[in-house]
């Protein structure tokens, strides 16, 4: 008999733990779980996988009240929200419920009555970010500490946690996965290369991360700038969606240090593997972060990362090993990172080769979906 498991979720728009939730819940129902998803969010691409794989998704649309401030409106949202989800814990009796981001897991908490099953929360991302409406901090904290297990994808959000009070016993940490095989060159690079309209010598740098603030991507511009002009063959391609004046913005900064014409913007694409294929390192400057996939991807095609040192970049670039770790911020630094990786092609192929083995022994897509199915079988059994 199936075990019924609901999922509560913000939404399905572009967003790393979006695209997690699409690769893990339909293995989870492969694997025998009767998996329900409840969403306070929009849907969005990420939606598709989940639904294809047969698992019901219920999007939650509430009005939100048309006057007052934009962070106090946002609790009349969540006391609506929660109401809508605990009509979905009454109609599928769920054994377990496991809740995304903090608003969720606040709603998740606030839903459940004790006969609705164990609660599990994941936090997915660092202290760093904004609050979304007055007091989600605070209670999002008291949240995590009622919950029967609490999931961190990077060692460094599960020390966050752990500081904010949740028990030794309910952490967990289980990073994210990545399904290697389309990242396996299916074209020569050189027909690749081609496809993308580089040269066979161009040095190609790939950043592929949504273009908001905190990834980086002006430092990153500045950093690429202190190239010496005899590399006078590296290009920088940046895939990702962004606000137009926030690109407009990133475009002149390029434009005024002399760089606009070696720096490519392609937006969302569906074809990243092809793109990292032809590339030759694969590089993320962001402030502050949860767990990149981004970084992951970059592993899987065999690249050499150069990351900042936070968030889950720690936990999956070994610093000289499978790639450079950079402090945030620091452009000298940056650029340092990027200019030994151009000048040393061995180096290249040998944290490529490392990268791409790390992701096959620690982070293959099957073995994390593994770690969240042991993890709900012994919340069951206990």
């Amino acid at each position: 008999m199936r075990i019924p498991l609901v999922y509560v979720v913000g939404g399905f728009g572009i967003g790393g733990t979006e695209r997690h939730l699409s690769l893990i819940l339909p293995r989870l129902q492969a694997r025998g779980w009767d998996v329900h998803v409840a969403g306070i969010g929009p849907d969005g691409p990420f939606s598709e996988p989940i639904r294809d794989a047969g698992i019901e998704v219920e999007l939650i649309s509430v009005e939100p009240p048309c006057a007052g401030i934009p962070k106090v409106r946002a609790i009349a949202m969540l006391a609506a929200q929660t109401r809508a989800v605990r009509r979905c814990f009454e109609q599928v009796s769920p054994r377990l419920i496991h809740c995304f981001l903090p608003s969720p897991c606040i709603v998740g908490w606030l839903a459940r009555r004790a006969d609705h099953g164990k609660l599990i929360m994941s936090r997915r991302a660092q202290r760093a970010r904004p609050e979304a409406f007055l007091g989600e901090r605070t209670a999002e904290i008291r949240a995590l500490r009622r919950a029967d297990a609490v999931l961190g994808h990077s060692s460094q959000v599960i020390g966050e946690l752990r500081e904010d009070g949740v028990a030794a016993d309910r952490l967990h940490h289980i990073p994210n996965g990545i399904d290697a095989t389309p990242y396996v060159e299916k074209k020569t690079r050189q027909d690749l290369r081609r496809d993308y309209g580089f040269d066979e010598n161009d040095l190609v740098l790939v950043c592929v991360a949504n273009l908001i603030d905190y990834k980086g991507h002006d430092v990153l511009i500045k950093a690429l700038a202190r190239l010496p002009d005899q590399k006078a063959s590296w290009r920088a391609v940046f895939i990702g969606s962004g606000d137009t004046q926030y690109i407009d913005e990133l475009g002149r900064l390029a434009s005024s240090l002399g760089i606009g014409h070696r720096i490519g913007f392609a937006g969302r694409r569906s074809d990243v593997p092809g793109w990292l294929q032809a590339a030759d390192v694969g590089v993320l400057a962001s402030r502050h972060e949860g767990f990149s996939n981004a970084v992951l991807e970059y592993m899987a095609a065999g690249l050499p990362v150069v990351a900042t040192d936070v968030g889950g970049n720690r936990d999956a670039v070994m610093h000289g090993n499978t790639g450079l770790l950079v402090p945030a911020g620091d452009v000298d630094a940056l650029a340092g990172a990027l200019l030994r990786l151009a000048d040393d092609v061995s180096l290249r192929r040998t944290l490529g080769a490392a990268s791409a083995a790390r992701v096959e022994t620690t982070y293959a897509l099957d073995r994390i979906v593994d770690r969240y199915d042991e993890l709900y079988r012994s919340l069951l059994d206990a």
